[in-house]
């Protein structure tokens, strides 16, 4: 709305020095206080006839989407074998832990490039082992690392990471060492690595992402490096942006999804599993979809010897379906069963083309397992 400039002349002459209002000046007074009055009531009109699927104004938040997803009657997802190594010390096998007490430990992390490469981290034999598309051996690198348990990787680098998040290894797919990094200690425990175009990002605690800033070696030859807070996990697919979910016991996680310079492409859905869950365990975006993953709270019915993990595909674009509804999108998903024979870090990663790669510990031996996310449809409801 524009602004009515009134002219006031004050009369300074004496004996009164009165404020007075010149005629032209109190006509144009008039004027102006009738057309706010007129915009003032077609600014409510149009507030009842608002619509609530109507984007936001620049700088505002975008619409809250609610993506309800139909799981029962869903069987479990078998998936197809992609990996499979025995356990042990040698070369081709992975190492397993068998304590005392308390669960088997295994390999603890993994990552699948965009071109089908597997960057394994064997940690209990400490070492990071890299395979090719066909899965066969490229290289085994010894890590000087007491305790690894993180590993990520993009086209070109590999990122491996000590569980207190103090020391970073970077690899090419050779397995050659390209640095080492002393991290600043970080105030809480570590939760995820990310490695993207190149830049390695820190999740803590499930809440915080800090970006790793590589420092100049100092005079001994050791390189240390800084952390600065991102907005959130980085996009898959070389896209400008992040994801980040929040999720409260009883409620459906909510996802931020915010792609390109300056948001353009925001959206914020809750994702409705239709069952209670009990904890988020992954999460992913590229090429303008997410994909979440969360254990189901109620029991396998076989003993307690597995839990069940539901993944959803959800597409973040407007339009994504045939539909009135402009935030209408299929949701895709699948249901896995995670075997509690030993631990084996996240109990699934996401790769390309919304692929699903699920490892499994068992007696025999160490695998992964390839799923493809298929399922009902589910409508986006704008609130």
């Amino acid at each position: 709305m524009r602004n009515l400039d009134t002219v006031i002349h004050i009369d300074r002459s004496p004996p009164h020095g009165r404020m007075t209002l010149r005629r032209p000046a109190i006509a144009l007074v008039a004027a102006g206080l009738l057309l706010m009055a007129l915009l003032w009531s077609g600014q409510a009109a149009a507030g009842d006839q608002a619509q609530p699927d109507a984007q936001p104004d620049a700088g505002g938040e975008p619409p809250l989407v609610n993506q309800r997803l139909a799981l029962e009657g869903q069987e479990v997802s078998k998936g197809q074998t992609l990996l499979s190594l025995p356990w042990g010390q040698g070369e081709g096998q992975v190492g397993l832990q068998l304590p005392g007490e308390g669960l088997a430990r295994g390999p603890e992390a993994f990552a699948v490039a965009e071109d089908g490469r597997i960057a394994l981290l064997d940690s209990v034999n400490r070492r990071l082992q890299l395979f090719d598309q066909d899965q066969r051996v490229l290289s085994s690198v010894d890590l000087g690392l007491a305790e690894p348990a993180f590993v990520d990787a993009d086209e070109q680098t590999i990122a491996v990471l000590d569980r207190r998040g103090e020391q970073l290894l970077e690899f090419d797919w050779r397995g050659s060492l390209r640095q080492e990094l002393q991290l600043p200690t970080p105030a809480d425990v570590v939760t995820g690595l990310f490695v993207e175009n190149g830049v390695v990002g820190l999740e803590i605690a499930h809440d915080t992402v800090l970006k790793v800033i590589p420092a100049r070696p100092d005079p001994a030859g050791r390189t240390g490096a800084s952390t600065v807070a991102s907005a959130g996990r980085p996009f898959r697919a070389g896209l400008a942006g992040t994801v980040t979910a929040e999720f409260k016991r009883g409620s459906a996680p909510r996802v931020n999804f915010s792609a390109g310079k300056g948001g353009e492409r925001s959206r914020r859905v809750d994702v409705d599993f239709g069952r209670p869950l009990e904890h988020l365990v992954a999460l992913s975006a590229a090429d303008d979809q997410v994909l979440i993953a969360a254990k189901l709270q109620e029991p396998v019915q076989n003993g307690g010897a597995a839990s069940r993990i539901a993944v959803a595909r959800v597409p973040m674009t407007e339009g994504a379906a045939a539909t009135s509804d402009p935030f209408a999108s299929a949701v895709e998903t699948l249901i896995l069963e995670v075997p509690d024979f030993a631990y084996v870090g996240e109990p699934c990663v996401f790769g390309k083309d919304g692929l699903v790669y699920q490892p499994l510990a068992q007696p025999e031996g160490y695998s992964i397992v390839v799923h493809q996310t298929e399922g009902p449809v589910a409508i986006g409801v704008s609130i």
